[in-house]
């Protein structure tokens, strides 16, 4: 059968082969004047059409024999024959018919764009997502999170959470080992670290912030400058940006930031500016559903460092009290009342210090009345509430009453880590591409900034406890990908073979069986990993021919 009358008995026309006459068509002249692009057929919601472009087009069309399949093929269960001969049929929602070409037309497509919102609803969780707590909302809130850093518990929490990403190995990482690449890397580390007028310090120092007030920023400053003869673009400052200088966020249709109004210096003569979100660069700690204000650190603090406010001047007011007892204050007889508003007065102001003393008019008396009944120990309720705020930063481990555990300071290495990923995550999306971009063209590969040994130590030792025992029972081989992969996770420099030294190690030698001998053995040689060491089973003794029955406890 040739193209034409496959493509009319596809169509369900009756073809010259019938014996009935067949229906007048044009296809004849389709055939001749274009390319075949598509031949889709009839279903339910649309009849048959066909899809052709000019011959000299750009169009792929095939001129020749074309191949045909039933609509909408079955995956399962297709023959060899069937699967070689339709393997370059593009799937999509109305299947294709012509085979032997690339993917031109009705490709199976994602539906584009954006349906919902992140942004708050009013009717739902609007109420749930917001600070149900109104003195912690907006400026106020931000106020409170600033007057909570100066307790001292709370201040000593977050710098114990913060030192060990501020003490942490940043680096640059490139793209490959390429030289270009490489160099690359080196620019943009440059840009980060010396080329500021801020130095790395000091950004990581800021970007921590984050943690105090739920988020921070800073924008993104450019400058031209010549760096070794070559004009580049580069940062002149991440200027920071605080949060409560804040006036409001907008936000698209659809909950994206667009921009944020700040509040300007108040000699300037415009109070407040306009940044889009293009220019800046915002870190958020326990964003959710697209809230770029986060949520603080010190939000799950407030309600002990609140009580520990009130049990403090309750203490204090105690200790006064019972340091001196009640004042009774005795008048004359025939008292006036300028003589008892002057007794009321001297009765508020009694206090208790090394200057403390009382000068009283004829005929008064002035006694202590000593205090019954128990004092309220608000210091061991503080206590508490300190503990409840170490807990909060998973540092229950600094109480004197909690044994220190591995697995809790390991834990909490492993949350400050998620914070310094957090903040390489914004860099390497924000800041390092567009350095890439501005200074090397859209096709340069970009490096991404990293950080190590924030409690990486714990899990390098059971790795390297783990590799040498698979190592030594022959599960695992070393090669060099082994070794390039440990080399990289530990932060170690890449192998240099020629400088590189053979040491003998005490568990080097040839695969072999362990031995029931001695556990300070060792096997294999110098060349290769052997078993690792075992200490034997002991040979259980049977009782010697003396041995009987002791039948000393019974009666």
């Amino acid at each position: 059968m040739n193209t034409l009358n496959k493509i009319k008995a596809w169509f369900g026309f009756k073809t010259s082969d019938s014996a009935q006459t067949e229906p007048e068509l044009t296809l004849p002249d389709v055939l001749r004047q274009f390319k075949i692009v598509e031949v889709v057929p009839r279903s339910n919601e649309f009849g048959p059409y066909v899809i052709v472009t000019e011959r000299d087009g750009i169009g792929q069309g095939n001129s020749g024999e074309l191949d045909f399949v039933d609509p909408d093929p079955t995956p399962f269960g297709m023959n060899e024959a069937y699967n070689q001969a339709y393997s370059e049929i593009v799937r999509s929602t109305i299947t294709p018919v012509v085979s032997g070409r690339g993917a031109v037309a009705l490709k199976e497509k994602p539906q584009m764009g954006e349906i919902g919102s992140s942004s708050p609803s009013p009717y739902t969780s609007g109420f749930y997502k917001r600070e149900y707590n109104k003195d912690l909302e907006g400026l106020n809130g931000l106020e409170i999170f600033n007057k909570m850093r100066s307790d001292g518990v709370i201040a000593g929490s977050l710098l114990l959470f913060k030192t060990p990403v501020y003490a942490a190995n940043w680096f640059m990482k490139p793209a490959s080992r390429d030289p270009f690449d490489v160099e690359v890397s080196d620019f943009v580390w440059k840009c980060l670290t010396e080329y500021m007028s801020i130095t790395w310090t000091q950004v990581k120092l800021e970007s921590m912030l984050m943690c105090d007030f739920g988020y921070y920023m800073f924008e993104k400053v450019w400058e031209q400058r010549k760096i070794d003869g070559v004009n580049r673009i580069v940062l002149k400052k991440l200027a920071p940006r605080h949060p409560m200088d804040v006036k409001e966020w907008n936000f698209d249709a659809n909950g994206g930031p667009n921009s944020v109004k700040m509040y300007r210096a108040m000699d300037l003569e415009i109070s407040e500016v306009t940044i889009p979100i293009e220019k800046l660069i915002v870190l958020t700690l326990n964003r959710e559903a697209n809230d770029i204000t986060g949520r603080s650190m010190m939000r799950p603090m407030y309600k002990h460092w609140y009580f520990k406010e009130q049990l403090y001047k309750i203490d204090a007011i105690q200790k006064e009290r019972h340091g001196i007892g009640v004042p009774i204050i005795k008048l004359p007889p025939n008292f006036d009342e300028a003589a008892k508003t002057a007794a009321n007065e001297l009765g508020r102001n009694l206090r208790t210090n090394e200057r403390a003393h009382v000068v009283l008019p004829p005929g008064w008396e002035v006694m202590f009345a000593k205090l019954e009944g128990q004092p309220v120990d608000a210091i061991k309720s503080i206590e508490m509430h300190d503990k409840a705020i170490r807990e909060s930063i998973l540092a229950s481990f600094l109480s004197s009453e909690t044994i220190t555990k591995e697995e809790d300071v390991g834990l909490f290495l492993k949350a400050s880590r998620f914070v310094a990923d957090s903040i390489c995550d914004a860099f390497n999306l924000y800041v390092i591409p567009e350095l890439v971009r501005y200074n090397f063209g859209k096709d340069a590969k970009v490096p991404r900034l990293s950080v190590r040994r924030i409690g990486e130590q714990a899990d390098w030792r059971v790795m390297s406890f783990a590799i040498r025992s698979l190592v030594g029972a022959g599960i695992i081989r070393p090669d060099d990908r082994l070794e390039e992969r440990l080399r990289e996770e530990m932060d170690l420099p890449e192998a240099d073979v020629a400088t590189m030294r053979v040491v003998a190690a005490p568990q080097g030698g040839p695969q072999q069986q362990p031995q029931n001998s001695t556990a300070s053995k060792t096997t294999g040689t110098a060349d290769s990993a052997g078993l690792p060491r075992q200490t034997p089973v002991a040979t259980p003794k049977l009782p010697g021919g003396n041995a009987g029955n002791d039948k000393g406890g019974q009666s």
